[in-house]
């Protein structure tokens, strides 16, 4: 009884350091960045929707950092769709770990208000069954064309100016009523700012399996800006570990009691 009671709690220790390493072993085994057909960002009004794959980030952006945590950084890098809109990003970070981080921002460069859709996602290590997460978001109104007319507005759908995402499902919500516009010509003030879950991450939420992103949609005027600087980040939940390590605990009492 004695040795199958050692075999047990090894397996127990093996079956717990297990636990603990498969998200940093699947990340070790894992790339910051899939070279073809990484979908990492849509960006654009409905009318002129464009997939940006990792690849074309690399292509069009002044330097690639592969970063000693394992992310990768896209730096100082530009993409247009003529006569619709100009996206340039100061740093758009991709972490298996998971997290995400997006600088940079928009100018529309059409005729008129537009709606538009931004999301980068990352491929990430296989989570525990439950996870934390936690994001933040600071975003600032431009009048590039200098009217002094027109905002940065919560899409026509009323959809919140920020999500975290968690295998393409909204999780996170915030900017649920963004409203900046220019209080003369020229004016770059206008900031919009909110953190949820952090310093942590800590809201309690469901397993992550295979991506993790930000989501942004709004309403830009006519030659404006909007610049965005978020972050979106997830960790296991420390409680699936503790209530396992407990269950096998308890099941290892009720055997010893009955031997």
């Amino acid at each position: 009884m004695a040795a199958l009671e050692r075999i047990v709690k090894g397996s127990v220790f093996v079956v717990l350091v297990g636990l603990l390493l498969v998200p940093s072993l699947a990340h070790a085994a894992l790339p910051g960045w899939l070279p073809g057909g990484t979908t990492v960002g849509t960006a654009g009004p409905q009318s002129g929707p464009m997939t940006v794959t990792a690849m074309m980030l690399d292509n069009n952006s002044t330097s690639t950092v592969s970063n000693p945590d394992g992310s990768v950084t896209f730096m100082n890098g530009s993409m247009m769709m003529a006569g619709m809109w100009q996206w340039d990003w100061m740093s758009i970070t991709l972490d298996p770990d998971p997290a995400v981080n997006f600088v940079g921002g928009f100018q529309n460069i059409s005729g008129m208000a537009q709606d538009f859709v931004f999301s980068a996602s990352t491929p990430i290590a296989p989570a525990l069954p439950s996870t934390l997460y936690g994001g933040s978001t600071i975003v600032t109104y431009g009048d590039a064309n200098t009217d002094g007319l027109g905002g940065l507005f919560n899409d026509t759908s009323g959809n919140p100016a920020y999500a975290g995402t968690i295998d393409g499902a909204g999780v996170l919500d915030m900017l649920d009523s963004l409203n900046l516009a220019p209080q003369f010509p020229g004016d770059t003030a206008p900031t919009a700012t909110e953190t949820l879950g952090l310093p942590g991450p800590t809201i309690p939420g469901p397993a992550a399996n295979s991506t993790i992103g930000i989501l942004h949609r709004f309403n830009l005027s006519a030659g404006d800006q909007a610049t965005f600087n978020s972050t979106f980040n997830v960790v296991p939940e420390p409680g699936t570990v503790l209530l396992l390590f407990s269950g096998v605990v308890c099941c290892l009492l009720w055997r010893r009691r009955w031997a």
